[in-house]
């Protein structure tokens, strides 16, 4: 994928998550039943958050369910402001605007965000900004916010998400209270002329040649954009957090050795077209463009057709978003990473013999993956592996196959697909949202299924003598399915 629909993918994701609590809005009824807890990483899949959906077992749901409802929150809005209430905790949220200046302000051009809300007549302290908070849709007819030139962020504060501030053209000047303890990446995103983040209270964080470092100057959360031509990342430097140099005009950037880790998209959007990676660094999350150099001396990671593999090349880590439409993995890769192809441009891929899993989320997103060919050694194919591949319209699954988690195969263009004998166990919502999808099972004896809808619409296709055993397997999780044995 492109870096641009990686950030809209991300936003969308973010809003979506924070406002809905759904995945996407065409297959909202589907991550309704697919996710059993949804939460916002700070990293896509990191990121994004990339910016994550994670699905978890009955049993976790049912322990995330009684925290959710120990934290369970209460929309309210005022004339300024839009929040998230937590009786619970006694605290509250900032999650969007309304008419900012009905609100606390210095004068024309600058606003003081909220310190508390009274909510029910108890007051809630405020404690952070949410994702796209404030200024993510500038365009909007009603924005009392595009004008706005500061933002005073008060004591109390202790929290600001991902794109908690974000796509500001007039935006100069952010004040950082001492409370706040807790920055994610791009907290500020796409404010081209930001000239000052004021750091003078908070001895958390430094803000350093338009660089914002934790106090220690081991990680490099966030970037201004004005910064360009050439930099060398400190010495002291470990970490990169994701999307921290994206969108500025660096043509070339110079890591240390020491640095370990470097986040998802970190350098995309840049004029930034090669990476020497030292020998120090252990991981290095999705890529675009850019054209990797590992060094010699680095013993985790190594680099063939710019595909980011372990050292020995077993362990395929990571493709590229803009890279080969048609990739076949090469022999000897045992094992695909999470997320490996997730959100990239890949049209048909290949997977060699001896892969035995696909790992969550694998080719989750890719909008224009159509061909996979799977190995006979593959045994399991995890969660939301193949989510949301609408130009996917057919695999063949090998025998031998054991096990298909929840939502692997939801929200793909499959209108036809065979069960071999040998799968065991089915998870939640495999087949769910599909536009309509006939299945056919080999085995006699059906798999077990998990609880939820499996699939909408089409038939089911069983071998003879088998109807009686599937209806009670399937008793509940069909919608407008019919049942027939094979002649």
């Amino acid at each position: 994928m492109s870096i641009s629909r990686f950030r809209i993918r991300s936003l969308v994701i973010v809003i979506l998550l924070s406002f809905l609590l759904t995945i996407t809005a065409a297959c909202s009824n589907s991550s309704e039943n697919i996710t059993e807890s949804v939460s916002v990483k700070p990293e896509q899949k990191s990121e994004e958050d990339n910016y994550s959906t994670e699905i978890t077992s009955e049993a976790s749901n049912a322990e995330s369910e009684t925290d959710s409802e120990e934290d369970e929150s209460e929309f309210f809005s005022d004339e300024a402001y839009s929040y998230y209430i937590y009786p619970q905790k006694g605290t509250a949220s900032l999650m969007g605007y309304n008419d900012v200046y009905k609100g606390e302000t210095k004068n024309d051009k600058e606003i003081i965000l909220p310190s508390e809300v009274i909510y029910e007549g108890a007051t809630y302290p405020v404690t952070e900004i949410l994702a796209g908070a404030l200024g993510l849709d500038p365009d909007s007819e009603e924005n009392s916010i595009k004008d706005v030139e500061g933002i005073i962020i008060p004591e109390g504060y202790e929290r600001l998400d991902y794109i908690a501030i974000a796509n500001l053209d007039n935006m100069q000047k952010v004040i950082i209270p001492a409370s706040v303890k807790e920055l994610t990446h791009n907290f500020i995103d796409n404010c081209p002329n930001l000239r000052d983040i004021d750091f003078s209270a908070n001895k958390k964080f430094v803000f350093e040649n338009n660089i914002i470092y934790d106090k220690d100057k081991t990680t490099i959360i966030s970037v201004l954009p004005k910064i360009s031509g050439s930099f060398e990342v400190p010495n002291s430097v470990i970490e990169i957090q994701a999307l921290s140099f994206h969108g500025t005009a660096l043509k070339e950037i110079i890591l240390p050795e020491g640095l370990v880790k470097i986040g998802d998209s970190a350098f995309n959007d840049t004029n930034i077209k090669e990476l020497y990676i030292p020998s120090t660094v252990k991981e290095i999350g999705a890529y675009g463009d850019i054209q990797l150099t590992i060094s010699e001396d680095n013993p985790y990671l190594s680099v063939k057709d710019n595909v980011l593999f372990n050292k020995d090349g077993t362990l395929l880590i990571r493709y590229p978003l803009r890279n080969i439409e048609n990739y076949i993995i090469p022999k000897g890769v045992v094992e695909i990473k999470s997320s490996a192809f997730s959100e990239t441009n890949i049209c048909s891929v290949i997977i060699p013999e001896g892969v035995t899993r696909l790992n969550e989320e694998t080719f989750y997103n890719c909008s224009n993956l159509k061909s996979v060919t799977l190995p006979s050694t593959l045994k399991s194919i995890g969660k939301l592996a193949f989510y949301d591949c609408w130009e996917m319209k057919e695999i063949v699954l090998p025998d031998g196959l054991e096990t298909i988690e929840n939502g692997a195969f939801a929200c793909t263009g499959l209108s036809n697909i065979t069960i071999p004998a040998s799968v065991k166990t089915i998870g939640r919502c495999v087949f769910d949202s599909n536009t309509e999808i006939n299945l056919e099972f080999l085995g006699t004896n059906p798999p077990t299924i998990g609880w939820g809808e499996f699939a909408q619409y089409g038939q089911i296709l069983v071998p003879k003598n088998a109807s009686t055993a599937y209806e009670k397997a399937l008793q509940g999780k069909l919608e407008y399915r019919i049942i027939k044995e094979k002649e």
